[in-house]
């Protein structure tokens, strides 16, 4: 998994891609793509992203979770910074759809961020 991870943030560092217009914004979700074999190797064309889901991080090593949720938790960090000078707060909304056979993954992630903020 950190080898698919490493290559991945390679790639997306040459092609230019981990560049944001805006500075000031954070998604996280999935993301449906498809890949094709070609002379010069694969390519890889996105076809949509899929909201703010994080659905399937419970089948992702704990150190692989460790890595999105730290991602989390320096997004809402950035944005309680930028808050300074107003009331200094933030509103963190984790959404679980209607019967959400995998509410056990907010859970793991509002306990993270509940021991992270307490440490």
């Amino acid at each position: 998994m950190d080898r698919i991870r490493e290559k991945a943030l390679a790639k997306i560092v040459k092609q230019g891609d981990n560049v944001l217009v805006k500075n000031d914004t954070f998604y996280a979700g999935s993301v449906d793509f498809m890949v094709h074999d070609g002379p010069n190797g694969k390519n890889f064309f996105l076809l949509e992203t899929n909201g703010g889901s994080n659905r399937g991080l419970s089948i992702l090593t704990n150190k692989q979770q460790n890595i999105m949720y730290n991602g989390y938790f320096q997004a809402i960090c950035q944005a309680i910074e930028k808050s300074k000078g107003n009331n200094e707060k933030v509103l963190v909304l984790v959404g679980v759809p209607v019967n959400d056979a995998l509410i056990h993954e907010k859970v793991i992630m509002v306990e993270f961020f509940r021991k992270k903020i307490k440490s």
